[in-house]
């Protein structure tokens, strides 16, 4: 008997206990397909320890596991980001399983031989015809092959363009099911990729979870490509919501964070620097704790500040409060008028706003005009655009997992040191350059008056640029100390040089764009560094020239036909925020293509 393991007793909440048996020898060639007896007895005993072993490592757990069919044959299809993904996937589900590995892979000293014991299929991209046939013969007589159809190990976190042969494949399958499922938790590990190396970096946990969720399976005439990557999708979604959910409290993360006097935020203006480590912000919310504490709990408050060291502060105490902060840009807040149409669009009970030399100021709301969120708390955003002011709202649950998306897909490293825009001119700039540093506990660096000579000794490794500071970058000459990364997400801007900033350039830093929507306010797809080059070859690159980059995990889009080039044309679908009814995705306004490799191209006009 194989060590126990967690699963699900459906498509809803973790259930405990549900062990995992050996079939009787009778039925194995029905549930699993070929009788797993033809694998050698030392196969056998390897599995048992090595999922002894993994059970040590990680707490793996399943979500939907009944999904997956108890006999017959079945494809499974999912998302490939460690080396260790086969053994967690071994351990989570009832059935004896089957999977396609690389030809060059059975080459290597020792895991060649491993393959070979637990009679895994070989494929070659000169010989795939053959591969495929082999997976649908043994799928057709009842076997549980699992295929990884990006091809390779994740890079960027990501999920990848799919191999052409998948399309292949699942066309050949008859009414045998494709069941999509989604690993969750692995990225991170050791095991993977992230930080741009494997193996060599320090554990962020013990036993972290890991959780693998099963979408509904597809079957004859419903298992396209693109049905196969809207199911993962899905799947990935429920991963972000769960965890969401767990982390909702967004003052008691935060605390966790900044309680550390290694953490530090610091400020460069008029020629002068103050720096706050992590204690100091703590006792600075502590003090201005004191102005909000009539407020009551899911009360919304306006809060009109550029980013800086009192900003940080004022949106920290009402978190600690209860209540929703509601973001919004000094500079087009800064008549009365503006600040009271501020008010009355986003249903707050006051404004908090600072004056040049002072300290806050309160305007309250009329009579009747305010707004309480009843519970859910959360955050957001006023965005001041064509005369008038657009509100984001995102609950607890929805901005702590919007914030796990940017996380795993940033692919930036726990010692990066984070130059804040002055503005929140988008979105994507308030999700990525306010939230995810807070949030994570990153140093942050603001530079309100727009003078970057003091940033440079703060070690900047990162900026997240609103489109003032983007245009800066054209100026020469290039100032000493650049940061790694700019990260920013203005698709249609006109540089000085007639030019937007391209995504390489000597001496400069990489510049990431991403793709956020101006209607949701969510943040769609995103640009990474490339992850480099190994024994020669190039790995899965992380930037093309004029692409937003990949669609964030999670997020799937509707394809309307075909573009230009063969590119297909789509609508973004946005699962994280459902506006129009509860578990309903919303369909994002933005349409543009997607090329072959999976890069998102926007349409600039929009």
């Amino acid at each position: 008997m194989k060590p126990a393991g967690r699963s699900t007793s459906g498509g809803g909440k973790t259930a405990r206990g549900n062990r995992r048996t050996r079939l009787p020898a009778s039925e194995r060639s029905a549930a699993g397909g070929a009788d797993p007896g033809q694998r050698s007895e030392i196969a056998e005993w390897l599995e048992v320890l090595g999922l002894v072993a993994l059970r040590i490592l990680y707490r793996i757990e399943t979500d939907g596991i009944r999904r997956l069919p108890a006999r017959g044959g079945v494809l499974l299809v999912g998302n490939h980001l460690t080396w260790c993904d086969v053994p967690v996937l071994v351990a989570a589900t009832p059935r004896p399983l089957r999977f396609v590995a690389g030809r060059d892979m059975f080459d290597v000293p020792f895991l060649g031989w491993l393959m070979r014991q637990f009679r895994a299929i070989p494929i070659a991209p000169r010989q795939a015809k053959d591969a495929v046939r082999t997976i649908v013969e043994e799928v057709a007589d009842g076997a549980a092959v699992c295929v990884f159809p990006e091809g390779q190990l994740s890079r960027l976190g990501m999920l990848g363009a799919f191999q052409p042969g998948i399309a292949l494949i699942a066309h050949r399958l008859g009414e045998a099911p494709v069941e999509p499922f989604y690993i969750d938790g692995l990225w991170g590990s050791v095991f993977s990729y992230s930080e741009g190396r494997f193996f060599w970096k320090k554990p962020e946990r013990i036993r972290r979870r890991v959780t693998v969720y099963f979408a509904p399976p597809l079957h004859a005439g419903n298992s396209e490509v693109s049905n196969l990557r809207s199911a993962i999708s899905a799947c990935a979604w429920r991963a972000f919501r769960r965890r969401g959910a767990e982390e909702a409290d967004l003052w008691s993360r935060l605390s966790r964070a900044w309680n550390r006097s290694r953490v530090w935020c610091a400020e460069a203006a008029a020629g002068r620097i103050r720096r706050w480590p992590g204690p100091d912000l703590l006792e600075a919310v502590a003090t201005t704790g004191s102005d909000v504490g009539r407020l009551s709990r899911g009360t919304r408050v306006a809060v009109c500040a550029d980013p800086s060291l009192e900003s940080a502060a004022m949106h920290l105490a009402l978190l600690r409060q209860g209540c929703v902060p509601v973001t919004a840009t000094e500079s087009a807040g800064s008549e009365r008028a503006t600040r009271r149409a501020l008010i009355e669009e986003s249903g707050a009970a006051a404004l908090a706003w600072r004056e040049a030399g002072s300290g806050w100021r309160w305007e309250t709301a009329l009579p009747g005009s305010l707004t309480e969120d009843q519970g859910q708390g959360g955050a957001a955003l006023a965005v001041f655009r064509r005369g008038r002011w657009r509100l984001h709202r995102f609950d607890s649950v929805c901005l702590a997992a919007g914030i796990l998306q940017l996380r795993e897909t940033l692919a930036f490293r726990r010692e990066e040191v984070v130059l804040c825009p002055r503005s929140f001119t988008r979105p994507g700039v308030w999700w990525a350059g306010w939230w995810l540093p807070l949030l994570q506990g990153w140093p942050m660096v603001f530079a309100p008056d727009g003078g970057l000579a003091e940033v440079r000794t703060l070690g900047v490794t990162v900026e997240v640029a609103d489109r003032p500071r983007l245009q800066e970058w054209t100026e020469e000459p290039s100032p000493a100390r650049l940061p790694r990364h700019v990260a920013h997400f203005e698709n249609d801007v006109s540089m000085k040089t007639g030019t937007a900033p391209r995504e390489r350039q000597p001496g400069r830093p990489v510049f990431l764009r991403g793709l956020d929507d101006p209607v949701s306010g969510c943040v769609l797809a995103l640009s990474t560094p490339d992850p480099g080059l190994q024994s020669g070859r190039p790995l899965l690159s992380g930037l093309r020239a004029g692409s937003s980059g990949r669609l964030l995990n999670g997020v799937d889009v509707r394809v309307n036909g075909g573009g230009r080039e063969g590119h297909a044309v789509f609508n973004v679908i946005t699962p994280a925020w459902e506006r129009t009814e509860p578990g309903k995705p919303a369909v994002s306004g933005l349409t543009g293509w997607i090329d072959p490799d999976g890069f998102v191209f926007a349409d600039e006009s929009q």
